[in-house]
């Protein structure tokens, strides 16, 4: 892909630094493939010119069309715009952000091979990506794991990261990606070392009641060439990411994007995916949204795990020991493992409180629409964690 900015005609197109290639990633709802690109036109006329490689990669042939944006979202009709089947989507959250659809065929086939062909400046290296686990809490040294364990040592060892209070612990995604990853708090201590600043286990009496961040940073592709490109990376697919509360709480956090992003998320249970840019510093997510709110206030009552935090409606199914049709119903598995069985019987307590206290969070099985972003490849985040002893 190479910006041709405002010039209609496109006479000096530059190759995009950040989204060179076009990526075939899976979309968030149905079996089909969608084409995700980023193009922010900051509300002016754009135009870009798109490439497609019909050939080897030792032997090209280059079809080619040009796109062409206009200021309000709207594809543009004339000549300034020759590719196959695209059209406006929907509207992002602001002017700037729009879902392009591009068709079955993305460009015209030719007679014969299109000249010029361009000139890419080798695939684009992807930049490292990074999560930011960041403790903003005064007084409260933390210990975070990357996996779903809570019984790891405290605070040491692997997959483990001790963070002191008002420190931040950087850490890298590997080139290769990461799937169905985690992190979690599942210990405290107050600062310092002297009596009583003891590490204590929290988020567990006998069953896991954690914040759980989740992602999935898609792998990138090695591609190994002689001619005419070098060895490099580039992404073969988008990056998720999100906050559940489906086992319950200890922590207040906050999931902020690095740089500015756009993700698409969806409004409803089974509804369309909303394109949305969230600005760099500024939370996409929060529990609770007030920074005054105490998280033991939200918990409901009856729910409550002591000192270490709050159940959800199905981590109390399995700590009471409660039947399988109990638990089975509490935590949307066995027959009421869909959003039409379970939502009758699910308790609403605790997804209310968790509801009402949250931005971008989800509380129980089918909720994940609320929560779950979907964002560009190289998009890093910062998770903090604004509050502990509950």
């Amino acid at each position: 892909m190479y910006d041709c900015f405002t010039d209609s005609t496109c006479a000096s197109p530059r190759q995009s630094s950040n989204y060179g290639y076009i990526t075939n990633v899976p979309s968030f709802h149905g079996p089909g493939n969608a084409t995700w690109v980023t193009l922010d036109t900051g509300g002016a006329h754009s135009y870009y010119k798109l490439w497609q490689n019909t050939g080897t990669p030792r032997s090209p042939v280059w079809q080619t069309c040009q796109l062409g944006i206009l200021a309000n979202g709207v594809v543009a009709t004339d000549r300034t715009n020759t590719c196959v089947g695209p059209g406006k989507i929907s509207s992002g959250s602001t002017a700037q952000v729009f879902q392009i659809n591009m068709g079955v065929i993305k460009f015209p086939t030719p007679r014969s091979p299109i000249f010029p062909a361009p000139s890419p400046h080798k695939y684009n290296d992807m930049p490292t990506r990074t999560i930011s686990f960041e403790n903003t809490t005064s007084d409260t040294d933390i210990c975070m794991s990357r996996d779903t364990l809570i019984t790891h040592a405290l605070c040491s060892g692997y997959n483990v990261m001790r963070i002191n209070a008002n420190t931040r612990y950087v850490y890298s995604i590997a080139k290769n990606g990461e799937n169905s990853r985690n992190a979690q708090v599942f210990g405290e201590k107050n600062t310092g070392n002297g009596p009583g600043t003891a590490w204590k286990k929290t988020g567990i009496v006998s069953y896991q009641h954690t914040n759980l961040l989740e992602w999935n940073m898609y792998p990138v592709e090695a591609m190994s060439r002689t001619t005419p490109l070098n060895k490099t990376d580039h992404s073969i697919g988008a990056s998720t990411i999100d906050i559940s509360l489906v086992n319950g709480f200890n922590t207040a956090v906050r999931l902020i994007p690095t740089e500015d992003i756009v993700c698409s998320v969806s409004k409803s249970e089974g509804g369309p995916s909303i394109f949305n840019l969230y600005p760099a510093g500024r939370p996409m997510a929060s529990f609770p949204t007030s920074s005054l709110t105490k998280i033991k206030d939200i918990c409901p009552l009856g729910f409550n795990a002591g000192q270490s935090g709050c159940f959800s409606q199905c981590a109390l199914a399995h700590q009471k020991n409660l039947s399988q049709e109990q638990i089975d119903s509490n935590c949307c598995t066995g027959d009421y493992d869909t959003y039409a069985t379970c939502n009758p019987v699910i308790s609403h307590n605790y997804i209310n409180a968790v509801t009402n206290h949250s931005q971008g969070v989800y509380a129980w099985a089918y909720n994940d629409y609320r929560g779950t972003f979907t964002c560009q490849a190289d998009a890093s985040f910062i998770y903090e964690v604004t509050q502990t002893k509950y």
